[in-house]
């Protein structure tokens, strides 16, 4: 029976699924971050060490894989990236390249919670980005530009944003006012002075700092309204996303994922400002599942005779 393998590669985690034609799952893992942002001699090191770590996991299974489809952040559909990566992928595992694509990681989390056509999604995972893929595969987009230049309301911007407020509190006049999220994220941190922070988010800095969400909705959860502010303000900046994409395609369904979009503040003060976007709009949705599995279903639709 023909197997699919679907990749979901982010900036901080690579995660990946094998499913047979009855859309049973066979395997499952993960892995490294993979990202599309290869400029240097040290990204192209980085990216082959990852690959040759997935591949090697997916290999330790004993599935022979049929198909594969990989959806990556930080490159475009049918770029030369995208066609390197399609190369490396068909190696790595051993599948014939016209049974292997790799896409651009937005559209891949489209279709796990949209059929073409459908919806808005909104994405906040290390980045952030909103996605309209309509019924003749067009695509409108806002967002994704990469920490550097936005990813408003990301796990990258929500911990930008708290490291912001954290060393501008340190300049205060001591003594300082205790501080819920203060202490937390010092404790995430591994110290409470600025060498600290330094090494913490100058060291794989984009991985790090948007590690930094997870002890910044800690504290939300215990009511530190510093912490709320910041997850308040993500929120936002989601929102923001969508009415630029209402402006191109229309009120369409809205879906809210990642990783970063799951505390429920977060998603109850996103829905707050759809309201003011959408008149009437339905309850903001979730994923249907997972982009592993989306991307593992459309692997298999590369083989001969299915569609």
């Amino acid at each position: 029976m023909p197997v699919g393998i679907g990749l979901d590669c982010g900036g901080t985690a690579t995660r990946w699924l094998a499913l047979d034609e009855t859309g049973a799952t066979l395997a499952e893992g993960s892995g490294p971050g993979i990202s599309g942002l290869i400029f240097t001699a040290e990204q192209q090191r980085r990216f082959e060490s990852a690959m040759a770590s997935i591949c090697a996991e997916i290999a330790r299974t004993g599935l022979a894989a049929d198909a594969a489809i990989a959806g990556v952040t930080g490159l475009s559909d049918a770029s030369p990236e995208a066609e390197n990566f399609t190369r490396a992928l068909s190696k790595g595992l051993g599948i014939q390249p016209r049974h292997v694509a790799t896409f651009d990681d937005a559209r891949i989390a489209y279709l796990s919670a949209f059929d073409p056509g459908e919806g808005i999604l909104v994405y906040s995972g290390t980045g952030s980005f909103a996605y309209h893929l309509d019924s003749r595969s067009r695509v409108t987009r806002a967002g994704g530009y990469g920490a550097v230049i936005d990813d408003g309301g990301s796990g990258y911007w929500i911990g930008r944003e708290a490291l912001q407020w954290l060393v501008r509190r340190a300049e205060g006049v001591p003594p300082l006012a205790p501080s819920i999220l203060a202490d937390t994220l010092h404790a995430h941190i591994g110290g409470n002075d600025w060498p600290a922070v330094r090494r913490y988010a100058y060291s794989d800095s984009r991985a790090n700092v948007a590690d930094l969400a997870h002890p910044v909705a800690a504290a939300a959860t215990a009511d530190d309204e510093n912490a709320i502010a910041i997850l308040t303000g993500a929120a936002a900046e989601l929102a923001r996303l969508v009415g630029t994409l209402v402006a191109h395609v229309g009120p369409k369904s809205i879906a809210l994922t990642g990783g970063a979009s799951s505390h429920p503040l977060i998603r109850e003060a996103f829905a707050r400002e759809i309201a003011e976007i959408i008149a009437d709009p339905a309850p903001v949705a979730g994923e249907r599942q997972p982009p592993a599995r989306a991307a593992a279903r459309l692997a298999l639709t590369r083989l001969p005779g299915k569609h």
